[in-house]
């Protein structure tokens, strides 16, 4: 890919509006418009791009991934510069450029994490604070243009967003100030010591105390109304929410009383107030700690440092409603939900092992038999990624296990609604690379390949496109294309006209082979579609049964003729065997 160097990068506008605006705020803030294309290519069922190779000069920092949309940081010893850097479908942008201290001084707002703390990317946006030559502002960039969200006199930190919205600190010289901008517009939500702050989904969670109290609490903003769910601690910790993308949050609450303290686990589900306690420890002798939490339910590691018996020292609890064991250990145990009820843990908690996945003590299989680096494993929505002792990459979903093969061993990783971002190789001498799953397209030029990208549509349009890495837009002729492929429609990202058209329509998204049989209007025919998109006649019911399952009369899609464009017809299917060879993606 081509590289960027401190002597290259250009200042220039992303967008007209800011043709003025850039002459003075040049030396903190660059965008390159066109973006640089990294090298990507096709691993089974996953796209996966090199990002940037770091040298003497660039070492990556950290870096987020949501879907398709990966941001990070990367510093220059040298100089000591941080520059921010995203990829969206299909090129790499450098957003801001600024002293490697300014985002090192928390400005005595408790942030433990100041680089995190500074950036962030959700549902095709990402997020930053930096200069404008006067003082820190909020600025973000959808993949198209580059906004600035504050403009005032003073100190604006630490933005974070989900589904558009953008909330953050500011600091105008007596007390800290909580901030929000949507769609209702630019708005002071609370103030005084806000400590911690976490979006879920739609709702935003923080911690704070009513003027007349000396306690703390914890707040919902839902866009609507400012709600206190529950009790929470009155110092800054680390991490403080864990939070899902539905609008759920759950913390622990500290009593610290009378020389002993309790913790008490809330979970407050989609916002609801008040918030549940689900289970409660004195500490000591218990030491508790959340692993991780699914609409309901959480689950976490409680070690008991008064029981004698090493292996029955920490418990695996799950509550929903109640508490349940899962298993008990010598010692705690990273867990994370993958979805419908499935954890996934390593087979020996203490040690670098083999990732197992199921729903409890009972009910486990191995992902994949192979050792994964102790703890470096991340679930969530369907995927499952992990760090192999061996080298290379540990790849989980619904429809099967992959690995891919990397250049050393993975450092760090991080996932986000279906996909993966990744370190590889030696510290300096590595590679940020991500990875999302394809689906298969017809191009205008009549070509089947496969691509990644977002999911987008207009404002008052129901109709959803694809843009894919390759920097084209594909149409999904209807929801048959769309659920063979996607579990909901969580991430589809609405664009304005003007953008809709900057991307050229190239085609359309097939039905995923082994996805639903199909029939054409007018035909009785019953097909099997193929990786290449093809339609292949199944001759008889038999094989029906075998490829499809029992009921499949009621599961078979209608492709109508003004499609069939998009498909060629193949050779029919008679066996069973054939027809899986034939149907595999």
């Amino acid at each position: 890919m081509t590289k960027y160097s401190k002597k290259s990068v250009k200042v220039a506008a992303v967008g007209m509006m800011f043709v003025g605006f850039w002459a003075f705020v040049a030396p903190v803030l660059a965008a390159v418009p066109s973006g640089i294309v990294p090298s990507q290519s096709v691993i089974e069922d996953w796209a996966v791009t090199d990002l940037t190779f770091e040298t003497p000069v660039r070492q990556v920092e950290s870096f987020k991934v949501d879907r398709d949309f990966v941001a990070w940081t990367e510093i220059d010893p040298e100089d000591q510069i941080r520059r921010l850097f995203s990829f969206d479908s299909g090129s790499v942008r450098l957003l801001a450029e600024m002293p490697r201290q300014e985002w090192d001084q928390d400005y005595g707002n408790g942030f433990f994490d100041s680089v995190e703390g500074n950036y962030d990317v959700a549902d095709g946006r990402v997020v930053w604070s930096a200069s404008d030559g006067t003082d820190r502002e909020i600025w973000s960039y959808n993949g198209f243009d580059i906004v600035r969200v504050s403009d005032n006199t003073y100190d604006d930190n630490h933005p974070v967003t989900s589904g558009g919205r953008v909330a953050w600190t500011s600091y105008p010289g007596s007390g800290y100030n909580l901030m929000v901008s949507d769609r209702r517009g630019t708005r002071r939500i609370d103030g005084w010591h806000v400590k911690n702050y976490a979006f879920a989904g739609p709702n935003l969670y923080w911690l704070n105390r009513l003027p007349e109290e000396d306690w703390f609490r914890v707040f919902r903003e839902n866009g609507q109304d400012v709600k206190a769910v529950g009790k929470g601690d009155d110092r800054a910790i680390v991490n403080y929410f864990w939070t899902d993308r539905q609008g759920t949050a759950a913390w622990e609450y500290s009593t610290k009383q009378w020389g002993y303290d309790k913790r008490e686990t809330f979970i407050s589900h989609r916002g609801a107030a008040p918030a549940l306690r689900v289970i409660q420890r004195d500490v000591p002798p218990n030491i508790t700690r959340i692993e991780d939490i699914a609409d309901r339910s959480v689950i976490l590691n409680v070690t008991n440092l008064l029981q004698s018996d090493a292996w029955d020292r920490v418990q695996l609890i799950s509550v929903n409603g109640q508490e349940r064991y899962l298993d008990r250990y010598v010692a705690v145990t990273k867990v994370r939900y993958f979805g419908n009820g499935l954890l996934v843990r390593h087979a020996v908690p203490d040690t670098s092992s083999a990732l197992i996945i199921g729903n409890g003590m009972d009910s486990t299989d191995f992902i994949l038999n192979e050792h994964v680096i102790h703890d470096r494993f991340e679930a969530a929505d369907g995927l499952v990624a992990g760090a192999l002792l061996k080298g290379g990459l540990l790849v989980r979903t619904d429809d099967g296990t992959s690995v891919i093969p990397t250049g050393g061993q993975v450092s760090r990783l991080a996932i986000g609604q279906g996909c993966v971002a990744w370190v590889e190789g030696e510290e300096g001498n590595g590679r940020l690379r991500s990875a999302c799953p394809t689906v298969a397209v017809r191009g205008s030029n009549g070509q089947v390949s496969r691509v990644s990208g977002r999911l987008v549509k207009e404002a008052g349009n129901p109709d959803v496109y694809l843009f894919g890495i390759d920097g084209q837009r594909y149409r999904f002729p209807s929801e048959t294309q769309f659920w063979g492929w996607y579990r909901d429609f969580s991430s589809v990202r609405t664009v304005s006209s003007a953008e809709m058209r900057r991307v050229n329509l190239a085609g359309s998204v097939l039905i995923r082979p082994n996805y639903r049989p199909v029939m054409v209007s007018g035909d009785p025919k019953v097909y099997g579609v193929t990786g290449d998109g093809e339609l292949r006649w199944i001759t008889s019911g038999d094989v029906m049964d075998e490829l499809y399952g029992q009921g499949w009369e009621g599961r078979v899609a209608t492709i109508p003729v003004r499609d069939l464009l998009d498909y060629h017809i193949g050779a029919p299917i008679s066996s069973a065997a054939g027809g899986r060879m034939a149907l595999a993606f």
